[in-house]
């Protein structure tokens, strides 16, 4: 949570840029009156936006150190990534299963696949609404 959520990609960018360097989101970490989220970063991902890109590293980076310890305790065969980040997914998916891969020590033969869920970011609310009906 502390280097691989949407809050830590977030203060990651803000801190880059606050610590001088450029960045197309510039605007909105510097206007008291905006809020930076996750969408906006990934967004500028996609137009090459060197502090996003950097942070978006750094994400996938350390959500692959999780991932790997969970594969190497746990052994799943499958990782569902869910929450809003995974609305995302395709501009990480690739380099998180690689990044992953290199530090798992298990499941040779049959590595434990790596996906976005289905319900993305519904889960929680569809669960919610789920728990509601059944009392």
């Amino acid at each position: 949570e502390t280097f691989a959520s949407a809050t830590a990609l977030i203060k990651y960018v803000t801190r880059l840029i606050e610590g001088g360097e450029a960045s197309s989101l510039e605007n909105i970490v510097k206007d008291p009156e905006k809020t930076l989220n996750a969408r906006q970063i990934f967004k500028a991902v996609e137009e090459k936006d060197p502090v996003a890109e950097k942070a978006l590293n750094r994400f996938v980076h350390y959500l692959g150190i999780g991932i790997a310890n969970l594969i190497n305790i746990f052994d799943p065969e499958v990782i569902a990534l869910g929450g809003g980040i995974s609305e995302s997914g395709d501009l990480f998916l690739e380099e998180l299963r690689k990044k992953t891969k290199e530090r798992t020590y298990v499941k040779a033969l049959n590595p434990t696949e790596i996906v976005i869920a289905e319900l993305k970011n519904d889960a929680g609310i569809l669960g919610s609404g789920m728990f509601v009906m059944e009392e």
